[in-house]
């Protein structure tokens, strides 16, 4: 059987304390895959042809794992796609070169609370416009670096006391603060950018930008192709 894609958790150690995340509840102790093992997976999912593609991510923050450089080698020699899911927060520019140049097919921001108000329920290290920032500049560079595709992941909660009834959180209730959101983030990433002929790509299509996000359905899984290497996507809380 030939799965769409499987997941290996390198770590379970977090540098948020989301709210909303279930890490709160596992029993588990903390702490890494050996290296060691990560290659036996990696060998027994190539040999046995399971899938085409690995997410770095269940639980835990993965820019954690001190091997993470390593990993993305090995898999990529093993010709098998290497995609990582991170909080960003962690990711240095000097990682992010790292990963970069081991050949990452794809990095999926989870920005997940996209304003100041809703960042709050992440209970981070750091501020909302630190953050945002930070994970902009992330973005800018790796779009400038190459072809891997990056995604940029919000959480909707369109009706917060149908979705977790024990617990009303409101993220991005309706398509208006979504727009908003996006926006905003959008802009900042442009900013960062120094490649003018891309910048003037991206900003010629804000308006069909716009109009796409207004079709969204707030219940549902969005994706959106900014450009080819530039995905927006928002799911719902829950």
């Amino acid at each position: 059987m030939m799965f769409q894609r499987i997941h290996i958790e390198l770590t379970n150690r977090c540098n948020f304390s989301c709210v909303f995340c279930p890490s709160t509840l596992m029993s588990r102790p903390s702490q890494d895959m050996e290296f060691d093992l990560v290659l036996k997976a990696l060998d027994e999912i190539a040999q046995e042809q399971l899938t085409d593609t690995i997410f770095f991510h269940v639980m835990g923050e993965a820019t954690l794992y001190a091997n993470l450089e390593k990993v993305v080698r090995e898999t990529k020699r093993r010709k098998l796609k290497a995609v990582l899911t991170t909080n960003g927060w962690d990711l240095s520019l000097e990682l992010l070169e790292r990963i970069l140049n081991a050949g990452i097919d794809h990095i999926l921001f989870s920005a997940q609370t996209p304003d100041e108000d809703s960042f709050k329920l992440r209970k981070a290290p750091t501020g909302f416009f630190s953050y945002r920032k930070k994970i902009c500049s992330l973005i800018a560079k790796t779009i400038e670096k190459g072809s891997t595709k990056v995604t940029l992941s919000f959480l909707t909660t369109p009706m917060p006391f149908l979705t977790l009834p024990s617990r009303r959180h409101h993220i991005i209730c309706d398509k208006k603060a979504l727009i908003t959101s996006f926006t905003e983030w959008f802009e900042e990433i442009v900013a960062f950018m120094s490649y003018n002929t891309f910048k003037e790509k991206i900003c010629t299509n804000k308006k069909l930008l716009a109009e796409r996000l207004a079709s969204f359905h707030m219940m549902g899984w969005n994706k959106l192709n900014v450009t080819s290497q530039l995905i927006f996507e928002t799911r719902v809380l829950g």
